[in-house]
């Protein structure tokens, strides 16, 4: 029997001297197969002589033990799936009803293309059971695969979208390999079973709107073929991490560099990825860029490319730079090529004026970036007829700037202008309504309109919820100005309590050093201020000056800002120090 049970080291080379006869293994392999199998080293060591025969656990130079990149290669899944198998096959074989034994077999391979987190009610919806049916196959999963053999667990939770019944998981990664290797084992049926369940979740209308989601529309998509599974890919990406971008973009040097990936392909991704984040976007523009650079031709011509592509090019850059990834020099700079590529060109003139606009705004150079967007608000205005969304766009980068230069009735009605128009266009609970939406509470925040401001900010929140799901970048913005709004209202600890767990979510999704990381550290920071507790207070907003000096400029407003914070930090202290 293969035992799934975690082991510490010591369990696990009483396993492998029992298996293999004391000692005849080097001793550093039992460490390896724990530090790989995450927990769940049994499982591997059992396996391990047949793992060495396919020459998937191997010994290199320097005597370190090698396991599979992945406890899903097909080797390992191969080796391993047949011996797991045989004993959910045994009580497979024991259900004497034969309808019950059917469906068990199919929601085992329908709850395995799933993933290793199950939500019971979506293979039992695909399979049309009833109430009684279900409870039939949860019978034989709580007493056979989770009491007896341990290979699911009921996490005691269920789902918003698919509710009736619970999730539960698979003990190991491997074991939804082991049952479709087993159960489903065509290529063919594989891909129909997932076909079913993709359009099954479409027609039910599931947004994907948290993590663990998106990773199982990924898993489930990972059984069609390619072209079919792309989209898939393309748009949930962003959900699954920010990790590995460095990786990606020596991954797209190296196949460019070989020939197996075309830089116009390249740049058809990188041009349609919307949905993804701005760092893997830019990880995909990057390794174009220098593609078409270094293997343009004669280097004293340049790149062989067209104006409008090299525009396209520097402008998709600074949007990157600028409005998702804080790196505001940067896209500056950009914004200043495409401006140079726009001349003759009204279209692009606004695009670009717009950008670089945006950018000055965003460094702090208020009285160039409002020339900028006037300028193309002009020319937006000449352009078009009625309502359109890049007059929106310029409308509220404007209404921004006119903020920070403290004229809060223009930027109430810029922002309320631009509010209309994609309320207009794209209905009352599109995204991009939903932000200009937070931009008009920001204008009548700083107005002194708190009790507007905060009915605006609550609604705004609930509807981002709704629309994108509690863990998307633009709810946990709105959470944050929620709180924000609190704070104007006097509701300290209710600020706190929003804006706290905020900022581990911006640091995992933006980086520590994003503005709007810093940002949400110096909102924090005068929370704490505020309730007193000034050690704390201290701490962040020393780290948050020293990370918005380097990374925006110590003139920059928002560091002059917690520069006062800190100021009043210091004058608390000197009170608290004389009352003392």
């Amino acid at each position: 029997r293969l035992d799934l049970a975690p082991l510490d080291v010591h369990g696990l080379q009483a396993i492998l001297d029992r298996r293999f006869a004391p000692h005849a293994l080097p001793p550093e392999l039992a460490p390896a197969l724990v530090r790989y199998s995450g927990g769940w080293p049994a499982l591997l060591a059992n396996a391990a002589a047949d793992l060495m025969a396919a020459e998937c656990l191997r010994r290199d130079d320097q005597d370190v033990w090698h396991l599979p990149e992945g406890t899903t290669s097909p080797a390992f899944v191969e080796i391993v799936s047949s011996a797991l198998f045989d004993e959910v096959d045994a009580e497979l074989a024991r259900i004497e009803d034969a309808d019950l034994r059917g469906r068990v077999s199919r929601f085992l391979v329908l709850a395995a293309l799933c993933g290793r987190y199950v939500p019971l009610a979506l293979p039992f919806a695909c399979m049309g059971l009833t109430k009684d049916q279900g409870n039939d196959v949860i019978d034989w999963l709580d007493e056979v695969l989770a009491e007896q053999l341990g290979w699911m667990h009921d996490m005691g939770f269920g789902h918003r979208f698919f509710r009736g019944f619970n999730v539960y998981s698979f003990a190991h990664p491997v074991l939804p390999h082991a049952i479709l290797a087993r159960l489903a084992a065509s290529e063919y049926q594989r891909a129909g079973e997932a076909v079913t369940l993709l359009r099954f979740l479409e027609h039910q209308n599931v947004r994907v709107a948290e993590r663990a989601m998106a990773r199982m529309f990924l898993s489930i998509a990972e059984h069609l073929d390619p072209k079919d599974r792309e989209p898939y890919e393309r748009s949930l990406e962003w959900w699954i991490s920010l990790g590995g971008v460095d990786a990606l973009r020596g991954a797209l040097r190296e196949d460019l560099q070989s020939g197996r990936l075309d830089p116009e392909l390249l740049w058809r991704i990188a041009e349609g990825a919307e949905s993804w984040r701005a760092l893997p976007r830019l990880a995909l523009l990057d390794a174009y860029g220098e593609a078409v650079l270094v293997g343009s031709g004669d280097e004293d011509e340049g790149p062989r490319l067209s104006p409008d592509r090299w525009f396209g090019f520097h402008s998709l850059r600074a949007r990157l730079l600028v409005v998702d990834a804080g790196r505001y020099a940067e896209g500056l700079a950009e914004a200043e090529r495409a401006m140079a590529l726009a001349e003759g060109d009204d279209v692009k003139t606004s695009y670009a004026l717009w950008l670089r606009g945006a950018a000055k705004q965003r460094v702090g150079d208020y009285d160039a970036a409002r020339s900028d967007l006037e300028t193309a608000l002009d020319i937006c205005e000449r352009l078009y007829v009625g309502p359109n969304l890049s007059t929106s766009s310029v409308q509220v980068a404007l209404a921004q700037t006119l903020q920070a230069q403290k004229d809060y009735q223009g930027a109430r009605e810029m922002t309320t202008a631009a509010l209309e128009t994609c309320r207009r266009l794209l209905g009352p609970e599109h995204p991009e309504t939903l932000r200009v939406k937070l931009n008009l509470e920001a204008a009548l925040s700083a107005s002194g309109e708190t009790d507007d401001a905060q009915k605006l900010a609550l609604e705004t929140l609930e509807a981002f919820v709704r629309v994108l799901g509690p863990e998307h970048p633009s709810t946990i913005n709105a959470m944050e100005i929620w709180g924000r709004a609190l704070i104007g209202g006097g509701n300290l600890q209710g600020a706190r309590d929003l804006i706290e767990p905020a900022l581990p979510v911006r640091q995992r999704l933006f980086g520590p050093e994003h503005p709007g990381t810093l940002v949400t550290q110096a909102n924090l920071a005068k929370v704490l201020l505020a309730q007193g507790e000034l050690k704390e207070a201290r701490g962040l907003a020393e780290e948050t000056l020293g990370a918005m000096e380097r990374v925006l400029g110590p003139e920059h407003p928002e560091a002059l800002e917690i520069a006062e914070v800190l100021d009043e930090i210091s004058a608390a202290e000197r009170e608290a120090s004389e009352e003392n």
